[in-house]
């Protein structure tokens, strides 16, 4: 077999390996305006599954605080709380035998730090799927993934940055 075709063979194998899926639906919207006035303000997180790691909300808010901060540039403070509804992590085996993913799931709320009213609210989606050995090292670090992946994705498709 040939290296060129070896090489097309790897590359295929890897591509196919992983995929991401994840969306923001919103449920109350921010027009492009008001989204330019804010800045972060107190953040919190309420987890709703039973059974994940105690270090997810602690995870969850230093992303949130971190990534927030660069696309939240506004003068006026919001209150953003995350309630995850649905976080998963890999079965080790599975990932490597049939594949598996890892999921993230929460409505994020922004709202007047002063006056307490509703700004937006968003389901925001993260799910990171993959197969094999590069899957299982891919998906390894769920909850700081997930967590960078749906702070990401809170600026991308909220603040459009």
């Amino acid at each position: 077999m040939s290296s060129f075709l070896r090489v097309l063979i790897i590359a295929a194998t890897c591509a196919l390996t992983t995929a991401c899926a994840s969306s923001v639906d919103p449920r109350t919207t921010m027009t492009p305006d008001q989204a330019a006035q804010l800045q972060p303000g107190q953040i919190t997180v309420d987890v709703q599954v039973p059974d994940v790691r105690k270090t997810l909300p602690e995870t969850l808010r230093t992303n949130l605080m971190n990534t927030l901060a660069t696309c939240m540039t506004g003068s006026m403070p919001a209150n953003i709380n995350v309630r995850v509804d649905n976080y998963k992590e890999q079965n080790g085996a599975m990932t490597v035998l049939l594949g598996d993913h890892v999921t993230l799931v929460g409505l994020v709320t922004f709202t007047d730090a002063q006056s307490g009213r509703l700004l937006g609210e968003y389901r925001v989606s993260e799910v990171t799927a993959g197969a094999g050995v590069v899957g299982l090292a891919i998906l390894a670090d769920a909850e700081n993934g997930l967590s960078k992946d749906f702070s990401g994705r809170i600026c991308k498709e909220v603040f459009k940055s």
